[in-house]
């Protein structure tokens, strides 16, 4: 199984040219992040492109894992004029977390979605 920053470069990849995006789970052990690379709506005044973190899970918390992959797919998107948007963010932490890094809470019932709205414009 490829590395899963490899694994990103390769969904972005595949979903050139797919008006509706495409979406997978990456996996690369104790990691597993499902990703959308596809347009949404961030709340603005329509739809924007974006990565889409859907849903994570790290079997081994605490070592930075995920925030080094959130770091890598925020260059990714900030390559390819993507916004960051980040769904169902159950837990009080994550949504301190968030925040302290810039993104800006909408809210979507009982789990805020997160959206990164500095991205830089595509090359």
């Amino acid at each position: 199984m490829a590395d899963i920053r490899a694994q990103l470069t390769e969904l972005g990849r595949d979903a050139e040219g797919r008006q509706l995006g495409l979406n997978r789970w990456l996996e690369d052990p104790p990691l597993s992040v499902y990703v959308r690379w596809a347009p949404y709506w961030t709340g603005g005044e329509g739809v924007e492109p974006a990565i889409v973190i859907a849903n994570v899970s790290v079997s081994k918390r605490g070592d930075g894992i995920f925030t080094s992959f959130l770091e890598h797919i925020e260059h990714v998107a900030d390559e390819n004029g993507r916004t960051v948007v980040i769904e169902n963010v159950l837990e009080e932490r994550f949504r301190k977390f968030f925040k302290r890094r810039g993104y800006t809470p909408r809210e979507n019932g009982p789990a805020p979605v997160f959206v990164r709205l500095d991205a830089a414009p595509a090359p």
